[in-house]
């Protein structure tokens, strides 16, 4: 089996409300894969990261639209709500689908919300994975994006580790992930080779694979209040 035949496996954190929990397979704070293994923390490379959105419906496992890179409709959508969701300027990406884009101040946050793709090895099985997150997540990985930017060193030399912390609102409690410090990796090219196989991965086999576990959704962000750029 060659490297294109490769499943990359999804890791999600588990909220108070996840099947995980009714189902006994995990506690609200893991991470679960979606090959069964449950962690509290896991130590991490970090690889590469990409923009995605997704609209919902209330309730809804299934997005009623979504993008895989921020700029155009996922092939998986089968009536996405416009032809196009944004175009790169520089280094941004610029949001132009009517439910993408914000208002004027104080108005709504937009239906679509906008997050990221991770894909992290990790260190103590050496196996790659992607963790996706949304919501209240959009800070946390700004922060990191912000502290790998300062480090002045390739995205892949850079480890962590990653947890959850307990977070409690007007809409309830739920989980999101914390990065610790990052350090170097040594040598800097240790991980490269994997990042860059791994840069033009399409999602769409982790999701088939879920599918046919039996197990396929994209979970929605654990809060709505998505974060302007």
């Amino acid at each position: 089996m060659g490297s294109g035949d490769m499943v990359t496996p999804r890791m999600r954190i588990v909220q108070p409300t996840s099947r995980e929990v009714s189902d006994s397979k995990a506690r609200p704070g893991e991470f679960y894969c979606n090959d069964g293994s449950v962690y509290q923390s896991i130590n991490v490379v970090l690889l590469h990261i990409h923009h995605e959105r997704a609209l919902w419906e209330k309730g809804s496992d299934t997005p009623l639209c979504a993008s895989d890179n921020g700029i155009e409709p996922s092939p998986r959508i089968e009536h996405p709500k416009a032809t196009r969701c944004g175009f790169r300027n520089g280094d941004r990406i610029v949001d132009d689908c009517p439910m993408a884009v914000w208002g004027k101040k104080g108005s709504p946050p937009p239906a679509c919300k906008r997050g990221y793709r991770l894909f992290a090895v990790n260190t103590d099985t050496g196996m790659p994975f992607i963790i996706q997150l949304a919501g209240s997540q959009v800070a946390k990985v700004r922060q990191l994006l912000t502290a790998a930017n300062g480090a002045r060193r390739p995205f892949f030399a850079n480890a962590c580790t990653i947890s959850t912390t307990k977070e409690t609102n007007d809409r309830g409690t739920f989980f999101v992930i914390a990065f610790s410090p990052l350090v170097a990796v040594e040598p800097a090219d240790k991980y490269r080779a994997i990042a860059e196989g791994l840069r033009g991965y399409d999602i769409a086999k982790t999701y088939a694979a879920e599918e046919q576990q039996g197990g396929g959704e994209v979970a929605a962000p654990v809060d709505e209040d998505s974060i302007p750029f």
